[in-house]
């Protein structure tokens, strides 16, 4: 039998190790530095990710136990172990007060990553966590003011609006060093003259709730004051983009093909505007197919297209596909190889993007068949968390996804634009009723600050509306 202190020394060392690659295993899935604000959406992983939940649950407990076992052996020398890591707590509150890391230290905002390699794991989790305390402080200090609408621009037509996110999606001819080489579309996809232009989003390999805010309000996520911003909503309503639709007499619907296990999602979509929102059900819609792991994105779509012959026009039409999640699955006798080149991660993914540009194609002929005035918007959330040494990504970093914008039966070219001014760019295209000038499409910056009345802080107040 190992000597009692000799289990306390190794359930430390396991803690303190366990702390570190908590920290580095979520930056190389997530290419985001962990926050305990993120301990919120834990549960969450039991549904998304049952192994991550498993393995996490597992460890904790083996820790847990070691270090109960070294106690119940020798509780003084746990009374001293009990001492040093509270000094070593404090130490790290004590080195993470802002004011002293900005003005003495000079730590960056921006950047907890570079915080982390120059000052620090242990101090720059608590760092944030402080910053996340303070900042919801100030919250509590806005006042309701009346408010100018933050989308310009008199509607001269009010037609449905289609949007549908895309769980891990993105274009397979962008992966440099691809064993399967070029990956062409669906024929159905190229035939109606369907394209992808680019986008970036908020969020890498996970954090759908981050796109899904900057899509739904046009305001930027943060994470100013929390793992996501829909964690912090109770369900009041917000000033977001579809709420001003709700007050053009829209109906907004939302479809999501999972279980409203994630992110705080109901109070999340009531406090945005959604008058109704369906989740997967056993007997309901949308509803799951049998062989696939996820509900595959053309099952999600057909069922959409029938739904929504029921519904009163105009209407904001959004529809969540989960179908890319991890791990890439696919129901093969369904959907046979496109590209044969194995069943790694990456081939996964490359037979995926076949197969739901071909989904894709089918639902906007479906809706543009009775309804050719329609605004479709499609593009993915984030990348899949697949790059490596050996596969990179063709674009600049791995925040650029595809989007796609149809309007009256055309794709839209779009400039580079961030997931959150995309709203802004739908409205401005609706209430101008012509094509964007090329000098516009070339140069964007017009449409950063057109809406935003002065001293006002749309981030900050928004999440106060949503939180009160």
């Amino acid at each position: 039998m190992f000597p009692s202190n000799t289990i306390g020394t190794l359930g430390r060392l396991l803690v303190v190790l366990g702390w570190y690659l908590t920290i580095d295993l979520y930056f190389v899935h997530f290419h985001a530095f962990w926050s305990l604000s993120d301990l919120e959406n834990f549960i969450d992983l039991a549904f998304g990710a049952p192994e991550f939940f498993l393995m996490a649950v597992a460890a904790s407990l083996g820790v847990i136990s070691l270090n109960y076992f070294a106690w119940k052996k020798a509780e003084q020398s746990f009374k001293w172990n009990g001492i040093s890591l509270l000094v070593l707590f404090m130490l790290g509150v004590f080195l993470s007060l802002e004011d002293r890391l900005n003005t003495k230290i000079g730590i960056q905002r921006f950047s907890n990553v570079i915080n982390a390699k120059e000052y620090g794991r242990y101090t720059t989790v608590w760092f944030a966590e402080i910053t996340r305390v303070k900042n919801q402080k100030e919250l509590a200090k806005l006042k309701h003011q009346s408010q100018q609408s933050r989308f310009w621009g008199e509607r001269i037509s009010n037609p449905n609006i289609h949007v549908f996110l895309m769980e891990s999606f993105a274009d397979a001819n962008n992966y440099l060093g691809n064993p399967c080489g070029p990956v062409k579309p669906a024929e159905n996809f190229s035939a109606l003259g369907l394209e992808f232009s680019t986008a970036i989003t908020p969020v890498y390999g996970g954090g759908t709730a981050q796109v899904e805010w900057e899509v739904l309000t046009g305001t930027q996520a943060k994470r100013d004051f929390g793992s996501t911003e829909f964690n912090l909503l109770t369900g009041a309503p917000l000033s977001s983009w579809v709420n001003r639709l709700n007050n053009l007499s829209y109906k907004s619907v939302a479809s999501v093909a999972s279980e409203p296990h994630f992110f705080n999602v109901i109070n999340a979509y009531q406090s945005i505007g959604f008058q109704k929102s369906h989740f997967i059900k056993d007997n309901g819609y949308p509803q799951a197919t049998a062989g696939d792991q996820w509900l595959f994105d053309g099952d999600l779509l057909e069922q959409n297209i029938a739904k929504i012959q029921m519904w009163k026009k105009p209407y904001f039409n959004y529809v969540v596909g989960i179908y890319g999640h991890y791990a890439y699955n696919r129901n093969f006798d369904k959907r046979p190889d496109a590209v044969s080149c194995g069943n790694s991660e990456i081939a996964r993914v490359s037979n995926q993007f076949y197969y739901r540009t071909k989904a894709l194609a089918h639902w906007v002929a479906d809706i543009e068949k009775s309804d050719s005035n329609a605004v479709i918007l499609a593009f993915g959330d984030h990348l899949p968390p697949i790059l490596n040494q050996s596969i990179t990504y063709a674009e600049k970093d791995r925040f650029h996804i595809p989007v796609m914008l149809r309007w009256k039966g055309k794709t839209q070219r779009l400039p580079i634009l961030y997931l959150h001014q995309i709203p802004m760019w739908i409205e401005a295209l609706l209430s101008k009723e012509q094509v964007f000038t090329e000098e516009q499409i070339v140069d964007n910056s017009w449409i950063r600050h057109k809406s935003e009345k002065p001293n006002i802080d749309w981030y900050k107040y928004l999440i106060w509306e949503g939180s009160r």
